[in-house]
């Protein structure tokens, strides 16, 4: 008796979530949390960010000059993955923050940036599976949480 009742408890005790990551880019001053299950492909030469993927996801993460202001940046940005056939489904765009959401096929694309210091700001790109939607809107509201700049301007 006691040992089924052990059993059940250790069958039904649930399993740890693997731990996130941490991401800080130290030349643009700015980190960002990392689901797990990515791995880092190496910091991109230039040191603006990094990306991180597994077999189902890619996130993009770099920090990009905005010398002509954070809106026409991002919306140049917008523009370039419109012409790499992704199909906008929702923007938002505000002088310090943006918010874009896109499709191609059956892979979904979440976009998200922020106002860094002097002409800069930060953003995340995340590509999945259609399939994984449902999952991934937690994954998303965390990224867009955490990205954040590291130092005071």
């Amino acid at each position: 008796m006691k040992f089924a009742l052990l059993a059940l408890l250790v069958i039904t005790a649930p399993i740890p979530a693997a731990s996130w990551g941490r991401y800080e880019n130290q030349l643009y001053g700015y980190s960002i949390d990392v689901p797990p299950g990515l791995v880092g492909r190496g910091e991109a030469g230039n040191g603006d960010g990094q990306d991180f993927t597994s077999p189902t996801v890619t996130l993009m993460v770099r920090a990009l000059p905005t010398p002509e202001g954070f809106e026409a940046a991002l919306r140049d940005w917008r523009n370039w993955e419109a012409g790499q056939g992704w199909n906008m489904v929702y923007e938002m765009l505000t002088p310090t923050q943006a918010a874009l959401s896109a499709r191609r096929a059956d892979w979904l694309m979440e976009l998200r940036a922020v106002t860094i210091c002097g002409e800069a700001a930060v953003m995340f790109q995340l590509e999945y599976g259609v399939a994984d939607a449902g999952r991934m809107n937690d994954t998303v509201g965390r990224l867009a949480s955490s990205l954040k700049a590291t130092r005071k301007c």
